[in-house]
């Protein structure tokens, strides 16, 4: 399951994401590297399940004149080049899970001994803040750039898999990060758009080892679009829907 929304309206560009795997793979090392016998061509690792759910949002200062939607939403042109400051904040759930600690024990001596997680889930907010710009040339071709940087509170809860086979589970309240990248590039008009855009959220902790886990979720997307010249008259279209009501001109 992967969903993603991206909302845009004149004044708040908003992210929402949940997602939920199960079942990963290993493409770093081979299956005789690991020891595993598995009739799959990569080592893998069907009892390990990831669940995230999260929002970011930041406000456009100059919205007047900056427009996330003539970018991202196809239904706005920016004919001049301007930039905006941003200001939000995040909100994000991460879970994850596995039978046994996430490190093969053919690699166990790579990692510290505290760092051999069977479970976690990770809870973090904070504020963020960045600038936004788009390149306009000739009024119709635009590239747009976005970056947005926020350090917040991580609440943690941990089970590590300990050398003698025990499972510890820990609690920590610790710093994390979010970071938030936007780009978009293409051809826009009165009538006609055509772009490239992408989005990603990084998301991370420092554990309480002094260690860091992150993750990320983003996305990648070409549109093309013609817009068309339509009025619709509101009143009519209520007395389509709604019978009994009535209504004139």
């Amino acid at each position: 399951m992967d969903a993603q929304a991206n909302i845009h309206t004149r004044r708040w560009a908003t992210n929402l994401f949940l997602q939920g795997f199960r079942g990963y793979y290993i493409s770093s090392h081979t299956k005789q590297e690991l020891g595993w016998v598995q009739a799959t061509t990569y080592p893998t690792r069907p009892d390990l399940r990831q669940f995230n759910v999260g929002v970011s949002t930041v406000h456009i200062f100059n919205n007047g004149r900056f427009s996330y939607r003539a970018a991202f939403n196809q239904d706005a042109w920016q004919r001049r080049s301007q930039g905006s400051f941003l200001v939000g904040g995040y909100l994000t759930y991460f879970n994850l899970r596995a039978d046994s600690s996430l490190v093969p024990a053919a690699l166990a001596a790579s990692f510290r001994a505290d760092q051999h997680l069977r479970k976690g889930e990770f809870i973090d907010l904070g504020p963020s803040a960045g600038y936004a710009y788009t390149l306009v040339v000739h009024e119709h071709w635009f590239i747009t750039g976005s970056a947005v940087a926020g350090v917040g509170i991580s609440a943690q809860r941990t089970a590590v898999v300990e050398p003698d086979g025990r499972t510890e589970h820990k609690s920590y309240t610790g710093p994390g990060w979010h970071g938030q990248f936007r780009a978009g590039a293409g051809y826009n008009s009165a009538r006609y758009y055509v772009g490239l855009s992408f989005n990603q959220e990084n998301i991370g902790y420092l554990l309480e080892d002094r260690g860091n886990l992150s993750w990320a979720v983003g996305n990648i997307r070409f549109n093309v679009a013609k817009r068309f010249s339509i009025h619709l008259d509101h009143k009519r279209g209520i007395r389509g829907i709604l019978p009994g009501t009535t209504g004139g001109r």
